[in-house]
Order: structure tokens, then C-alpha cells, then sequence
């Protein structure tokens, strides 16, 4: 018996609902080496989406404005496997550090108990933050990439050993 799989890609999906008929070969090797150059040129630095110029035509980004200065709180946040540790950096005093590790238990984990609806959200220890106070988060990770996200506060950074990523952000109310 001769098995045989087929290789899906966004773009033989696209010519088979567009085209009736399929296009040569030629079309196609062109098609797929501009894919390729862009894919290139993104991967030297040819560009950078967060660097694109907003022309006359274009949106005003002026909101998009990326400030860590003057933050009045610094919180240092390390991911590990299942945890991540925060330390919150007085300048005064000794910083206050604690890990929060995963809550959920081993039976909605392995499916011998029905998932609740903080599935893999909820931890043993959250991390608390002051409202209406500038806060800036230094995250890194100590074994893995991890990816640090609080939908809630807007904040969703990568944390990569060896490295220290930046993200702020000022909380207006309690209960988020």
C-alpha cells in the first residue's frame, strides 16, 4: 500500500479557492521567492514594523509612545518552569521577592477532574501591584523563553535568559 502526504501551505490554499485551473510551475517558483525575499529581508533587519514611518496619508501613532522613565515602581519578574519569581526593587530598604507558582491542580492537568474557568491562570501567590502608580516591569527568564502576559494590564513580553525586556504600565483601578 503506497501512502502518500500531501504539504498544506496558506498559499496552494488560496490558488485552490482562487483559480480554477493550477499555476505553472513558473508562476508558483515566483510567487514563493518573493514570499522568500520578504521573509529574508525581515530576518537581516531590511525592516522593522515597530520602525515603519507614518506618512501625511497614514494614522497618528503619536499614542504609541514606549516611556519606562520615571517609574516609581520596579518590579524584576524571572520566569521558570511552571513559575515565575518577583522581586519588587526599593531603592530604600530590602526588596520584597516571592515566587508564584501554578495553581491548578494535577487532576484538571491530567483530566481526571473537570477544568475550571481559571484553567492554568490561577497561582499561589499573584503578584500585587499599587494603583495609579507609574510601574515597570524587568523581565527575564532563567532556564527557557518564556512569555510573561497580563491581558488585563496590557503587558505581554517575552522573557529570554541572558536577557532584560521592559514593559510598563499604570493601573487605574483596583480589581483588574
Amino acid at each position: 500500500m503506497d501512502v502518500r502526504f500531501r504539504e498544506v501551505d496558506p498559499f496552494n490554499c488560496w490558488i485552490w479557492l482562487r483559480f480554477a485551473s493550477p499555476p505553472s510551475q513558473g508562476e508558483r517558483n515566483y510567487v514563493d521567492g518573493i514570499f522568500d525575499s520578504w521573509y529574508v529581508i525581515g530576518r537581516l533587519g531590511g525592516f522593522n514594523a515597530e520602525n515603519l514611518q507614518v506618512h501625511e496619508e497614514g494614522a497618528d501613532l503619536s499614542w504609541m509612545t514606549y516611556d519606562n522613565d520615571e517609574a516609581e515602581l520596579d518590579i524584576l519578574i524571572t520566569g521558570y518552569q511552571w513559575k515565575w519569581r518577583y522581586e519588587y526593587l526599593e531603592e530604600s530598604g530590602e526588596p520584597v521577592a516571592f515566587f508564584s507558582n501554578l495553581a491548578t491542580s494535577q487532576e484538571e492537568i491530567y483530566n481526571t477532574d473537570k477544568k475550571g474557568d481559571n484553567y492554568l491562570l490561577e497561582v499561589d501567590e499573584p503578584l500585587v501591584i499599587p494603583t495609579n502608580t507609574k510601574v515597570r516591569f524587568l523581565i527575564t527568564a532563567n532556564d527557557v523563553i518564556h512569555s510573561w502576559w497580563v491581558p488585563e494590564i496590557a503587558v505581554k513580553r517575552d522573557a529570554i535568559p541572558g536577557f532584560i525586556n521592559e514593559a510598563w504600565t499604570r493601573v487605574p483601578e483596583e480589581g483588574i
